[in-house]
């Protein structure tokens, strides 16, 4: 693939780290241990103590993932930042800078506790108390190990490079986005394979709608025109409002179900560029609730380059619905040097791309 591809993105940097609140298990800290019996420190360590709670550590890892699914949902990893299409940058930009000030101010809230905090600890551990004091670093020292930044820039090949890395790097980003669209669908497909499933909550639908908005943002990937028209026959399988049930059901359990695999959706991308953009799945959605009216969609081409964009169902209005809760997980930082974490929690949704976005 040619490095042409990188003139639609642009590289999202992150910096985020974190104090682990543990420093070295040193000898002197095992009274109890005669010296001699352990081994020597090039055959093993003896690991770490921590020197607070690590409860007190875990909204940082919190706005960690927050961060890094911000970046997933809109881009893709690309050479240990996220390429993400141009389009998208400026709101994600705009939510990691307020991740960013949510760290800052947790992080003073932190060190104006962090004393108080250690002697808690210390307490709560009085076997270990005084080895746990005697490795207090000053909190100046722990300031500077938390810092959250976040870099914005593109990426361009050097005439020097005669190996032609970048192309390659290039190419792998169409792999990383089908790998992250499997991700993204991998838990529903599941669901869609298991006879207990009839049916999903509503924030489905917009999971699936702001899937299908990354993956035209990145049409610019695929020449053939598949791609995108995978995203619309995705589109059309969650027209609608409300809770997935019934022929809505059988209208997404058809497209979802046999898409197990990366190569089981490039199978599908490359059988929807065969046949012009028409999906033969995306037969039926019917409403069938309250204050809902049916909806029938009988196979029509999906947004192959030669249907007009404005019969294209991204363009239409999805402002009203609603989005899923943030289920951001946390993890534990492991050294005492402070944790370089990658950053994951921002959707992208209910915003029509710009015509330019979508690369035929």
């Amino acid at each position: 693939m040619s490095t042409q591809v990188l003139n639609n993105v642009e590289i999202v940097h992150h910096d985020l780290r974190v104090w682990t609140g543990q420093k070295k298990l040193e000898a002197s800290d095992l009274e109890r241990v005669n010296k001699d019996d352990l081994p020597p420190e090039e055959v093993a360590s003896l690991g770490l103590k921590r020197l607070i709670d690590a409860n007190h550590l875990k909204i940082f890892s919190t706005i960690r993932h927050q961060a890094d699914r911000a970046s997933r949902e809109v881009g893709v990893r690309f050479l240990g930042a996220y390429a993400v299409p141009q389009e998208a940058v400026a709101d994600l930009m705009a939510r990691l800078d307020q991740l960013r000030h949510q760290f800052d101010a947790e992080v003073q809230s932190f060190l104006a506790l962090y004393d108080e905090r250690v002697e808690e600890w210390a307490d709560r551990n009085p076997g270990f108390r005084n080895q746990i004091l005697r490795a207090k670093i000053p909190r100046d020292t722990v300031k500077a190990r938390f810092n959250a930044s976040f870099a914005v820039y593109r990426v361009v090949a050097s005439q020097r490079d005669n190996g032609a890395s970048m192309a390659a790097e290039s190419a792998g980003l169409y792999d990383s986005l089908l790998d992250s669209v499997h991700g993204d669908l991998s838990e529903y497909v599941a669901r869609c394979r298991t006879a207990a499933c009839d049916g999903f909550r509503v924030v489905v639908r917009d999971s699936i709608r702001d899937l299908a908005l990354k993956m035209r943002r990145f049409g610019f990937l695929d020449d053939s025109g598949g791609l995108v028209a995978f995203a619309a026959e995705l589109e059309q399988a969650v027209v609608g409002t409300g809770k997935i049930r019934d022929g809505d059901y059988a209208s997404l359990k058809a497209v979802l179900k046999d898409l197990t695999s990366v190569e089981a959706i490039k199978d599908r991308i490359a059988e929807l560029a065969s046949n012009g953009g028409v999906s033969s799945r995306v037969v039926h959605v019917q409403q069938s609730f309250p204050g809902t009216s049916p909806v029938s969609n009988a196979p029509a081409p999906l947004a192959s380059p030669a249907r007009e964009m404005r019969e294209d169902p991204v363009f239409k209005d999805q402002d009203t619905l609603p989005k899923g809760e943030d289920q951001s997980a946390s993890s534990e930082p492991d050294d005492d040097k402070g944790d370089a974490l990658t950053l994951d929690s921002f959707s992208d949704a209910h915003r029509r791309p710009s015509l330019t976005s979508l690369n035929w």
